[in-house]
């Protein structure tokens, strides 16, 4: 119970308890002393079970047995009474046990007040008799019956209040908790875009730099040999820079407007052809893809051999590479060879990290293989499934 209604019925209680222990005391000549004793131990008791154990955790042992013995007091203040006013005491009780209790014990306690009511006053009225017990019991149960409703529907409205105060506090908690995780949400969401358009600049500026760095490694050694041919190779690098330049035009734009790559083996064909115009490495290749892919199939797939390119020819030292990418049954392979000096513990740095979690995050696998002078394998597995459009006429190429 709320302690709004707990206050409530306190004052209700002890402003009847003053009422009723004035008329009773000051009314009734032969026993007032009596009454003032008995209604001094009553006192005690409610005072006791309504504030001193209300609050505690064992109030349950209590409960009951006060609700009894307050019942015995007001048996025999009522035997005592003249003036009738001692029926309120068992209003007073009856209320009590409805609104705090359960409802079987506030029922039972109401049955046995109205019993013991009618019985004592009708003892009180001289010679016991059958007629007077049915008056008294038919009289006082009329003030009985309304008490118990009227009683009931405050601890209905009473507990629909804390129903509804108990969900307005939980969606109240649930909206906090959605506002939260909305705004976890969209931080990830934040981070996620950050790292993506990290991970394009990435690609494509750390492609672009190797290259013009083997360019101008070339002009370099060139100088006092050949000046045509270094003067060429720069001319080549400021070339890629330019076209670096553009690619990181074009890769801001793409992120920008979601953009798909609407010819990949173009764009597969050019990177290699690029690479090996400004490097002087060579790319044999083997394309078979007979499913036009999904745009972030095809993203992955063009920025793992830009990638592995790159970290090849810088790391590496590879001059000679192998591509494949095909298709399995349920499957896309991509496999990257290069005859560079290998490495015994294989490092994902940035650029694989990203690339791992790129295919991750499509359910597929990346695993590198690398021994000293044995060059470097990068293999990238996607699931088929997810990642074709529809049935497109088989791409064969070498």
């Amino acid at each position: 119970m709320d302690k709004t209604t707990k206050k409530f019925s306190d004052i209700i209680t002890f402003i009847s308890f003053i009422f009723v222990f004035i008329i009773t005391v000051t009314r009734s000549d032969h026993y007032q002393t009596t009454i003032l004793i008995l209604s001094i131990f009553l006192l005690s008791s409610l005072l006791f079970r309504s504030f001193l154990v209300y609050e505690k955790d064992d109030y349950v042992k209590y409960k009951s047995a006060a609700i009894f013995v307050e019942l015995v007091i007001v048996t025999l203040i009522t035997l005592f009474d003249i003036t009738g006013a001692s029926l309120i005491y068992f209003f007073i009780l009856v209320g009590d046990s409805i609104l705090f209790h359960d409802g079987k014990f506030g029922f039972f306690v109401t049955i046995v007040a109205m019993v013991t009511y009618a019985t004592v006053s009708s003892i009180a009225q001289g010679p016991w008799h059958i007629s007077n017990f049915i008056q008294t019991f038919l009289f006082s149960g009329t003030g009985f019956i309304f008490v118990s409703l009227v009683t009931y529907l405050l601890r209905y409205q009473v507990n629909q209040r804390k129903i509804i105060s108990d969900t307005l506090q939980e969606l109240e908690d649930k909206n906090k908790k959605l506002q939260e995780t909305s705004k976890a949400l969209e931080d990830m969401a934040v981070v996620k875009e950050r790292n993506r358009i990290a991970h394009e600049i990435h690609d494509t500026v750390g492609h672009t730099l190797t290259t013009v760095l083997v360019e101008l490694e070339a002009s370099k050694r060139l100088l006092n040999k050949d000046l045509n041919l270094a003067k060429e190779k720069l001319s080549l690098a400021q070339e890629q820079v330019r076209k670096g330049l553009n690619d990181i035009r074009i890769s801001v734009r793409a992120i920008k407007h979601q953009e798909d790559i609407i010819d990949f083996e173009k764009a597969l064909e050019n990177l290699m052809k690029e690479t090996e115009k400004h490097t002087g490495i060579i790319v044999e290749h083997k394309i078979s893809i007979n499913h036009e892919l999904t745009s972030n199939y095809k993203k992955v797939f063009l920025r793992a051999l830009q990638e592995g390119l790159t970290n090849g020819i810088k790391h590496g030292d590879g001059r000679k590479f192998f591509f494949i990418l095909n298709e399995s049954e349920d499957s896309f392979e991509f496999i990257l060879k290069n005859n560079g000096i290998g490495t015994s513990t294989v490092h994902f740095g940035f650029g694989l990290r990203s690339m791992k979690e790129r295919v991750e995050a499509l359910q597929g696998t990346l695993w590198a293989d690398s021994s000293r002078e044995e060059g470097f394998t990068l293999s990238i597995k996607l699931p088929m499934k997810d990642g074709i459009y529809e049935k497109n006429k088989s791409i064969n190429c070498g």
